[in-house]
Order: structure tokens, then sequence, then C-alpha cells
């Protein structure tokens, strides 16, 4: 009977461990995602916005803007970029781009996506549709 309690108990104990490892891990998941998903850009009127929430800079920076679609790979020859060395903690870049937008270089309702490198030298794309993407390699910022 009491082998039966000691294995029950190990067994409960194996359960409750694995849950707090697993919690562990995934706090930690969202604390290394956390630059990434405080930082965006959008277009707010004729003026590109690109946005640091997070308490780190980031940095090599590259907004593109134009047509995306569903296939950001696909268009990337046709976006235009504009590249910022680093965006601060809470910082806030903005970019008129009205005289682009008039000329039609850039559609009026363009779509925005942003590829940086957080403090911690993983690189990201936030695309158009809002979406994050942990990328592995990064292509050239020039």
């Amino acid at each position: 009977m009491a082998a039966a309690g000691a294995i029950a108990a190990a067994i409960v104990y194996y359960f409750l461990l694995h849950g707090e490892l697993k919690k562990r891990h995934e706090e930690a998941e969202d604390s290394r995602k956390l630059a990434a998903k405080r930082t965006s850009a959008w277009m707010e009127g004729d003026r590109l916005v690109a946005q640091n929430r997070g308490e780190e800079p980031i940095y090599n920076v590259i907004v593109f803007v134009g047509e995306i679609g569903d296939d950001f790979d696909a268009s990337i020859d046709n976006l235009i970029r504009y590249r910022f060395s680093s965006i601060g903690p809470d910082d806030r870049r903005e970019l008129p781009l009205r005289k682009s937008i008039e000329r039609g270089t850039i559609p009026r309702d363009p779509d925005v996506a942003i590829e940086f490198t957080d403090c911690s030298g993983q690189h990201w794309r936030r695309e158009s549709s809002g979406g994050l993407k942990e990328m592995q390699v990064r292509r050239p910022c020039g």
C-alpha cells in the first residue's frame, strides 16, 4: 500500500514539475519575443511610421512599402525600402511620403512591412498582415 502511494506521489510530482517547466519555457519564449511584438510600421495619412515600443533598441531596420500582398518574398523586388540604422527604446520615426504617393511610385494605400534585428541578434519581420515572423537569415540591409 505504501509503495502504491509513493508511486502515485511520484506521478503527481512528475506532472506538476512538467507543467512548471513548460510554463517557464513559455514565459522565456514570450520574453524573447517581447521586442519583436512591440515593433511595427504603418502608414498614417501620407507619413510612414516605424515604432519601437520595447525597452531595448532595435537595429538594421528596413521598412518596406508598396504592394506586398500575400507573398512577401515574391514582391520584394518591387518594394521601396527605407532604412534606419536603429530605433531606440520607446521611439518612433516618421517620414513624409506625400511626393512619392503623388508621383505614383508608392500606391495611395500601400502595404507596409518591417524587418529588424533585436538586441540578442535575432532577426524578425512584421508583415503587412500584422503577423510576426522569426527569420534565421537576414537579407543585406543596404
